[in-house]
């Protein structure tokens, strides 16, 4: 399961809960949407050198932490500037948050190991809940 630290250092962007309930279903849309879920994400990564990293949070066990260039190397420019927009964030600011968001959406969205049947992420109540259990 992914580590505190990861998730509170890419919150640590000044992003509270109610921030983080702003942002998720931008970042679910846009996973679901224009990523192609989760195997698409997967393979974006996979292109970006960064499989592994992706692996390590559907795999049962410790998610490896993800840096925001990582991120930005993954998801690309345009992904990451069409967040940043929706959200109305700025691009470091997003690709802060994902840095510490992504691995926690990806591991709770696989919690058998495997990408569901269906690819998509989880819907933004289970993350959120999951994320803000980590605060209390």
């Amino acid at each position: 399961m992914g580590g505190l630290g990861g998730i509170v250092g890419g919150l640590g962007n000044g992003i509270n809960l109610g921030s983080l309930s702003a942002l998720l279903p931008v970042i679910l849309s846009v996973i679901n949407n224009q990523q192609g879920g989760l195997g698409g994400l997967a393979e974006k990564f996979q292109r970006g050198g960064l499989g592994d990293i992706f692996n390590s949070w559907v795999n049962q066990g410790e998610n490896r932490e993800i840096s925001p260039q990582q991120v930005d190397t993954a998801l690309g420019s345009e992904t990451v500037d069409s967040i940043a927009q929706q959200s109305g964030q700025s691009r470091d600011d997003i690709l802060g948050s994902l840095s510490g968001i992504l691995p926690h959406l990806v591991d709770t969205s696989t919690p058998n190991g495997q990408i569901p049947a269906d690819g998509q992420a989880r819907g933004e109540n289970e993350v959120l809940n999951s994320l803000s259990s980590l605060f209390k």
